[in-house]
This record gives structure tokens, C-alpha cells and sequence, in this order.
């Protein structure tokens, strides 16, 4: 079954980046149509620019994020009486990190090599919701309590000199996390992993449910990004 949803101001990973590679393209979000190789219909207004850079896979499926993309803001800085602007790149991945705990040591320098600066994870299969600092980075989870058995989670890894820009958190459920951050402008990245095909029927409208739900709190001006595992299938 499809599932689609309303949205406004929502840009999502191209979804032809493989799960271990990096994907190399350069375009403004939000992504195409789905005709045309998007994910979602609409439009949006006040587009970031958006470029992907690549590397080579190692073939390792778990051992490296699977998309990397610079976003380009707008910080203002005056000179002599003269206002212009200097343009500021951040660079985003989403990573199925498959378990966090057997992944824990590869995660951070992974992120350093390839300079991220803010990482959406799933499957983490961690339990419980908690924001903690490992190494350079502030890692945010969100997962089923300790008493059940974990399957899911998701999580958004932030670069520690972004520390000051984390405005709110929404430990929405296992399968979706909102971390909002400010830079010039405000930005929403959502951190998902959709059930897969195999999962009840009301198990994934749930997810859509809630996940159009988290959409809706977001004021029609502020920018979302949407991340992670989908389990979309052609």
C-alpha cells in the first residue's frame, strides 16, 4: 500500500542513494516529483541549496553513512558600513546503522571523515530516549522502553559546535525523532524508520499517522528536513 501525506516546506533524501554508499549529485530541494525520481508531490517555497558530494563505497553495507549533502545558509557579516552575505555549508547524512551498540566505535569516526555535521540514524535499536555527548558529537536517540524488546530507533547525531543551535526535541515515538535547530533560519530534521513490508498494515499507517502529525506542528515557514529509512519498495 502507498502512503502519502500533506506537507509544506519539506525536503527529503533523493531516494536513489544506496544504503552504504555515498550518492553524488548537486540540486535545491525540495526532490522532483515522482515522476521524475522524487519522493512526494508539492511545492516549496524559500528552497535551501543543496549540494551531495561522494566517496568511494568500501562495500562494507553497514560501515559508512548512506548520503551526504551540504546545505548552504545565509550568515550575515558587516564590514566598512557594508552588509553582505558568506555562505556557510553543513553537511547531512542519514546512516542505517543496523544496532548502534556493535556500531559505537565505528560511528564517530565515521563522521569525522567524512565531516558531518548532523547524522540521522536508524535501526538504532536502542532503547529508552536520551540525549547524550560522545566524543565531538551529541548524539539524540529515541526508542521503546526498557521493559519491550527493541527492533527500531532512531537517532540524530550533532556535531558539538552546533551544541548552542539545538532550540527542541520531540521524542515523537521509536520510529521518528524532531530535533530542531536554529541557524539563519530555523530547521526541522526529522529522523524516521518506516515499518517494512512485512510489519501489520496498522503498525505503518500508525507511523504515517504519526509522522504527519509531527509535520503538522511545524509552522508553514520553517524548513523540515526529512531523513532516514523509509523501507520503500519499487
Amino acid at each position: 500500500m502507498s502512503h502519502f501525506f500533506k506537507y509544506k516546506n519539506l525536503y527529503i533524501t533523493p531516494p536513489g542513494a544506496a544504503v552504504g554508499g555515498l550518492s553524488s549529485s548537486q540540486l535545491s530541494l525540495p526532490v522532483p516529483s515522482p515522476d521524475k525520481g522524487g519522493g512526494f508531490l508539492g511545492k516549496a517555497s524559500n528552497l535551501l541549496k543543496v549540494k551531495h558530494s561522494h566517496a568511494q563505497s568500501t562495500g562494507n553495507t553497514a560501515s559508512e553513512p548512506g548520503l551526504i549533502s551540504q546545505i548552504t545558509t545565509n550568515a550575515r557579516k558587516r564590514t566598512r558600513n557594508k552588509l553582505y552575505m558568506k555562505k556557510q555549508q553543513i553537511r547531512i547524512a542519514c546512516w542505517n546503522i543496523k544496532t548502534v551498540y556493535s556500531k559505537d566505535h565505528e560511528l564517530i569516526p565515521e563522521l569525522n571523515e567524512h565531516k558531518i555535521d548532523i547524522c540521522a540514524l536508524s535501526e538504532t535499536k536502542k532503547k529508552v530516549k536520551e540525549t547524550t555527548k560522545l566524543n565531538n558529537y551529541i548524539l539524540v536517540y529515541s526508542g521503546v522502553p526498557k521493559d519491550q524488546r527493541a527492533t527500531s530507533g532512531v537517532g540524530v547525531a550533532i556535531n558539538y559546535k552546533y551544541e548552542q543551535n539545538i532550540e527542541s526535541i520531540e521524542y515523537v515515538c521509536d520510529r521518528i525523532l524532531r530535533v530542531k535547530i536554529m541557524f539563519d533560519q530555523p530547521i526541522h530534521i526529522i529522523s524516521v524508520y518506516a515499518p517494512d513490508i512485512n510489519k501489520p498494515e496498522e503498525m505503518s499507517m500508525d507511523f504515517y499517522e504519526n509522522l504527519q502529525s509531527a509535520i503538522d506542528k511545524i509552522p508553514r515557514h520553517e524548513k523540515i528536513i526529512l531523513l532516514g529509512d523509509l523501507n520503500a519498495r519499487i
